[in-house]
Parts: C-alpha cells; structure tokens; sequence
C-alpha cells in the first residue's frame, strides 16, 4: 500500500473549516503546541504495556494495552500539564502505571507511542 501526497490548506481553508467545525478563529493568532517526549529506543529490557487512557477514562488502543518492544528510534509523548481523572474513572486504570492517587482527584499521564526519527525532527523543533 502507498500513501497518496497530502494537501496543504490555505489559510483562507483551514479558517472556513474551523468555523464549520464550531470552533472560534481569531485574526493573526498562531499557537504553538508543546510536547514531552521520552525516547526509550531499545533501553527496555522487556516489552512493557502502554495503556493510552484518556481524561473520560475510556482507554484508546488496545483495550489490553499497546506492546513496547525495544527497538531504535521509538518513544513516548505526552502534554507538558497536568491532566486528572475523578475517583470513578480512576478506578478501573489504578494498575496501569498512568493513574495515581492525588489528593481528592488521581493524577493521569496520558501517552503514545511515536517514532523518534528523521520525519519526527522535520515536524517538530527542539
């Protein structure tokens, strides 16, 4: 299988299709994203599970969790703030190594896997 080109929008495109999608667009703001990501590359000794659980508590993935083979060039990443679950959502994922108590709330560490490689540094900037 091939992966066809993709097209970039235009400005004046990405603004209509916000608008469609309800979202507000403001005149000369750009964002800048911010990411924390941790290369494990071949550093595991053992193929650890990843449980990608969102702040819902639903988990997306493998329900069983996403294998992490060592291999070159791989890591993880996730935001750089803060995310909680509350005591119900937190329950089912205390095991996980994601969720852990926190006062009245329980912290979470919501993380993917990426590819830590050339593509990567042509998107993304140190």
């Amino acid at each position: 299988m091939g992966s066809s080109p993709s097209k970039t929008l235009s400005d004046g495109e990405l603004v209509t299709l916000a608008l469609k999608a309800g979202l507000k667009v403001y005149a000369g703001f750009k964002a800048e994203e911010r990411r924390l990501v941790f290369v494990y590359a071949d550093s595991f000794k053992s193929s650890p599970k990843l449980f990608t659980i969102l702040p819902t508590g639903a988990i997306e993935g493998p329900p069983d969790g996403k294998s992490l083979p060592p291999a070159k060039a791989r890591g993880l990443i996730t935001f750089p703030f803060a995310q909680s679950l509350d005591a119900a959502k937190a329950r089912p994922h205390l095991k996980s190594h994601c969720v852990w108590p926190d006062g009245d709330n329980h912290a979470l560490v919501q993380l993917w896997t990426v590819n830590y490689n050339d593509d990567f540094h042509k998107v993304f900037k140190e």
